[in-house]
């Protein structure tokens, strides 16, 4: 809306905002022996229309159909050379970005997971959440099964059902109870679920024996079971937002898994009485929207620590560690989702603790960008910091490079414009930090992250401040100092924005040698001297002169020198349909260039 001096309408501009093309729906097919299908890939872009590149497994071409967001691929008989992952480059005027579309055959469904959604004295509710149901068209059956907690005989609660509601009855009162389950389709049964522990509720206590009676009501009494199974009895004064999240102080909660490894206590509180509610109410669609965290346009990140169930631990650090998990109703969506949770390490003091919060508070300023590892939420109430990050799973830029260069790995191979497409994602990360006027301190590829769609996002912020010269970067990162991707500056604990270009530019020489180590030879005093000497990383065979020119500029001595991220960025773009000065793959060989000229 257009206002003249008076402050009355007198038109509109229109914004058109373009963007990247992303995918929309599900790109994972199958298909069994002999039968045909056709493979989609949709896309949404602006703007409109897109190109689509080839669709390629190998050795294997398929014909495609293009519309203006659609490109189909049609095989008439599945052979078994025709599975596996087609990658499929879409571009428009914005820049390019390529897509995995999966090919497999149909096989046993994976493990479901538990949820409990109400209980009582003697009932229990459980909700199996299924996992892919293998490809099947037809009907998964579960079977869930139980056991008093301590015996070893698991038993079927009944026989296989489609349902994924189960109220399971006549139990023990204040007992705790053993659940897994698994899934069956026509091409066999899945592995067992984990086994996640559930609780009844005791015997209903007289609450005017421990509260005032003008308290009764508004606490909520808990039962803690401790390690030699005595019963302690303690309370919490209950808020309105109780009523919706969890007040448990544990990462998993009511359905952790029994061997879940958080480096946490294995204890959970155990709720005696509450005000009454349907053992469905859970299930209540109106509720479930009530409960879906992070919708578009929230404000709060904060999310009950309940809705977090274990999985496995990704990195298990000094200073933090990386847990994958599953979590429901998060990031907008409905169900369950996996997300990346970090936290302080169980074996580092309460520094590290603060900078997780510290840390947690800076990604909410900077993770709304394309090329930054998406904040979904964080548990900040009742117990430790824990960071809910989108969770990655083609993981590190440099593990990612050095599969597609192992012999072992050809059918991953990429090509020069996704080599050069993963340049510009990570130059427009640290362009959008820049503006920001934040410093990432720590870059490298082994803090850039992969998604499915072979687009880059920059991760790992525990170093990054607003602040220029700060010697506890130093002091705290001893051990792990970046400096195979320090500036000559660096050393002298001198951190900029240009510092991080000089890094970018460490980054781009190992995209161009397909993550070859830095300086492989030299420790971290030798690097030093060379660098203050004058000595750099050799051009490498593949690498364009261009594109060896651009690091060159990045590690200039005088930070003043250095290009900006935005001019970098401006460069590299311009080498679209020209990629093969920027890299050409098929000069690459192995590394005869990973030292300094």
């Amino acid at each position: 809306m257009i206002y003249d001096m008076n402050g009355s309408a007198t038109g509109t501009i229109a914004i058109d905002v373009q963007y990247l093309p992303t995918k929309i729906g599900d790109t994972r097919y199958f298909a069994e022996i002999g039968h045909s299908v056709v493979l989609k890939l949709t896309v949404d872009a602006n703007p409109l229309p897109v190109i689509f590149g080839e669709w390629k497994l190998g050795h294997v071409a398929l014909n495609k159909t293009d519309s203006s967001s659609t490109s189909s691929a049609t095989i008439t008989e599945v052979q078994p050379e025709h599975f596996g992952n087609y990658n499929v480059s879409v571009e428009n005027d914005v820049g390019v970005v390529s897509f995995i579309v999966s090919l497999e055959p149909p096989g046993v469904p994976e493990a479901p997971s538990l949820q409990l959604v109400a209980q009582d004295y003697t009932n229990l509710t459980i909700l199996i959440m299924p996992g892919h149901n293998g490809g099947d068209e037809g009907n998964v059956f579960f079977t869930l099964e139980y056991r008093l907690y301590g015996y070893e005989q698991f038993n079927p609660w009944q026989s296989s059902t489609t349902s994924v509601v189960i109220v399971v009855f006549d139990l023990q009162s204040g007992s705790v109870y053993g659940f897994q389950a698994y899934a069956e389709n026509r091409f066999g049964k899945s592995e067992i679920s984990d086994t996640y522990k559930f609780n009844t509720y005791e015997t209903e206590i007289n609450l005017s024996s421990t509260f005032n009676k003008d308290e009764v009501g508004s606490h909520k009494t808990y039962e803690v079971i401790d390690n030699e199974g005595s019963a302690n009895i303690t309370s919490k004064k209950t808020t309105k937002k109780d009523k919706v999240e969890s007040t448990y102080t544990d990462l998993m909660l009511s359905d952790r898994p029994e061997d879940a490894y958080t480096g946490l206590s294995n204890e959970r509180p155990k709720l005696i009485k509450e005000e009454a509610a349907s053992p469905y109410e859970a299930l209540n669609p109106q509720m479930i929207a009530e409960s879906v965290y992070m919708k578009c346009g929230e404000t709060s990140f904060e999310y009950p620590r309940d809705r977090l169930s274990t999985r496995s631990v990704l990195h298990d650090g000094n200073r933090h560690r990386i847990v994958l998990c599953k979590a429901w109703h998060i990031g907008g969506k409905d169900g369950a989702s996996e997300v990346a949770v970090k936290m302080a390490n169980g074996k580092t003091k309460s520094k590290e603790e603060s900078d997780i919060m510290n840390e947690s508070i800076l990604m909410r300023k900077i993770s709304n960008h394309p090329n930054i590892v998406k904040l979904l939420g964080v548990c900040t109430n009742q117990g430790p910091t824990y960071i809910i990050m989108e969770y990655l799973f083609q993981g590190s830029l440099d593990t990612f490079l050095q599969e597609v260069r192992s012999s072992s790995a050809r059918d991953q191979s990429v090509t020069e414009r996704e080599l050069l497409s993963f340049a510009l994602d990570i130059g427009r990360g640290m362009e959008h930090l820049a503006n920001l006027k934040i410093v990432h301190r720590f870059l490298s590829s082994k803090h850039v992250l992969v998604d499915d769609s072979l687009r880059c996002k920059i991760s790992n912020f525990g170093y990054t401040t607003e602040v220029i010269d700060d010697q506890s970067f130093y002091e705290k990162s001893k051990v792990s100092c970046p400096e195979r991707y320090m500036a000559v500056e660096s050393f002298s604990m001198t951190f900029t924005e240009k510092s991080d270009v000089w890094s970018f530019g460490v980054v781009l020489w190992q995209i161009t040698t397909l993550g070859d180590t830095p300086y492989e030879s030299l420790n971290a005093y030798k690097i030093e001297r060379k660098l203050k000497s004058g000595h750099r990383l050799q051009k490498p065979g593949s690498c364009g002169r261009f594109a060896y020119d651009q690091m060159m500029l990045c590690w200039q001595k005088e930070p003043r020198d250095r290009p900006s991220f935005s001019k970098l960025v401006k460069k590299l773009n311009t080498l679209k349909n020209k990629e093969k000065e920027f890299m050409d793959i098929s000069s690459h060989k192995e590394s005869t260039y990973a030292v300094i000229k």
